[in-house]
């Protein structure tokens, strides 16, 4: 019986390199080197689903074996640098995600399902446009010296700018390679080292992050990657004593165990739980832009977003207007596979996302509401339209 994934591949001609590329294991990134072990985790392709890869579950040795390589590369050739010298490898370096663009599309696009056309211009794209953005924070970073008021003339204060050290960086599955340079651009224009985690369901363009460093010629320890799940991996990295900084991006029920374990320890944190955003379409709005806002914000990346919008309130005058412009735009929609060309929304990331969104769906109508959107022309406080 002929293998779904290599099915998928053939029908859209994908070459041998990537189809390797996409299939090989997926191991941990310690210290400049693969480090393969731990227990296996699936890997699965959300067009086909199936599994088309593994990865492994980071234990407590393995945590402390990326952040003793991180806190080595800390204190030792990373903080050596010069601030240009650092710039310069971050400039290498998204010279080399852009030049290595169409291959991260395709690993992003069969991790999380989503449009390869999507991937390579916004997620891909993106992370390269972040990383030369922060490339030039490297030599702007810079302290104050002001008078103090309270001491003799003369007497000043000065206000000296270091870096924290080693930065745990947790990323999600929605834009796993985005939303992890965005955290690893602004760690390493302050001179900081990242042990990242991704999410085991995404864990592809971590590893290859890693390799392209590795090319860019930063030194070993600067970024490692743990891989796993949050209640072992994640657990180990959040508590672990020489983690000097905490960036997550996830849920928010997640977010609070670890903003919990942070507060703990008083250690550092950044927490970006998402959540959801109403548009609001005035009577004088443009209604065709208006509809252009609403639909990518709420569909694309198959409405995995955390900023989706959700909720939309539109004025009573135009709301109509509104419903049937909306209605013709979702209909036009392409969904199909991610690596189709002319996709818009690909699959869920997951079968157990799949289920989420079909209980939520269920519980709607439990609720009375109807498929598709049911809409009337109520009007609310303020002479308001509105629909969720």
């Amino acid at each position: 019986m002929p293998n779904p994934v290599e099915t998928y591949f053939d029908t859209w001609n994908v070459p041998d390199d990537l189809r390797k590329l996409a299939s090989r294991d997926i191991p941990h990134w310690i210290n400049g080197k693969a480090v393969v072990s731990g227990e296996t985790i699936d890997v699965v392709e959300p067009s086909t689903s199936t599994v088309i890869s593994r990865t492994f579950e980071a234990g407590k040795e393995h945590v402390n074996a990326a952040i003793k390589a991180a806190r080595q590369a800390f204190e030792g050739d990373w903080s050596n640098l010069r601030p240009l010298d650092r710039q310069a490898l971050m400039l290498r370096l998204a010279d080399l995600i852009e030049a290595n663009a169409d291959e991260l599309a395709f690993l992003e696009s069969v991790d999380v399902g989503k449009s390869v056309v999507q991937a390579k211009e916004i997620d891909i794209g993106g992370s390269v446009d972040v990383l030369r953005h922060f490339a030039g924070y490297c030599t702007r970073i810079e302290g104050r010296t002001a008078p103090l008021a309270a001491y003799e003339k003369g007497s000043v204060g000065m206000t000296i700018k270091r870096p924290v050290g080693v930065v745990a960086a947790i990323a999600p599955w929605n834009f796993p390679l985005q939303t992890l340079i965005w955290k690893c651009a602004a760690a390493f224009a302050t001179g900081c080292v990242v042990v990242a985690k991704p999410s085991e369901v995404t864990p592809m363009t971590a590893l290859r992050l890693g390799e392209l460093t590795a090319e860019a010629r930063f030194p070993p320890g600067v970024f490692n990657v743990v891989n796993g799940t949050g209640a072992i991996t994640g657990a180990a990295l959040t508590s672990h004593p020489d983690v000097d900084k905490i960036s997550f991006t996830g849920s928010t029920g997640t977010g609070i165990a670890v903003g919990q374990v942070g507060l703990a320890s008083m250690t550092r944190l950044t927490l970006e739980l998402g959540g959801k955003s109403a548009a609001i379409v005035t009577a004088d709005a443009d209604l065709d832009v208006a509809v252009e806002g609403v639909v990518n914000g709420i569909f694309f990346n198959s409405g995995q977003v955390c900023d989706g919008t959700s909720r939309v309130v539109v004025d009573g005058a135009v709301y109509e207007d509104f419903m049937m412009r909306l209605v013709k735009a979702t209909q036009g929609l392409k969904m199909g596979a991610g690596l189709d060309p002319d996709t818009f929304m690909g699959p869920m990331v997951s079968i157990d996302h799949k289920a989420k969104v079909a209980g939520f769906i269920a519980a709607a109508q439990e609720a009375g509401l109807a498929l598709p959107v049911q809409h009337t022309s109520r009007r609310t406080h303020g002479g308001l339209g509105a629909f969720q």
